[in-house]
């Protein structure tokens, strides 16, 4: 699955932009037919440091779990099946 980078816009000045988006590829139309279209949003964390490293991983992890989704499985199932499991 190929992603599309997004940006936003602000009327605010930001210093450290911690947020991060990612959107499924609406030009894969098989995925599109059993998976649908995904458009993930993940909050920084407020300042604090390494935030959009943290937004950027959840970003990554929810589109590749996504993406592995099988035509039978639901999204929610789909992405419960490959979240990482603590030790």
């Amino acid at each position: 699955m190929r992603y599309l980078p997004a940006t936003r816009n602000t009327s605010e000045p930001v210093i450290y932009q911690q947020d991060s988006i990612g959107l499924a590829d609406p030009e894969d139309r098989a995925f599109l037919a059993h998976g649908g279209y995904l458009a993930v949003l993940c909050d920084g964390m407020g300042g604090m440091q390494h935030g959009d490293v943290a937004s950027q991983t959840a970003v990554r992890a929810i589109l590749d779990a996504y993406a592995q989704k099988l035509p039978d499985e639901s999204i929610p199932a789909a992405l419960e099946a490959r979240r990482p499991r603590s030790q």
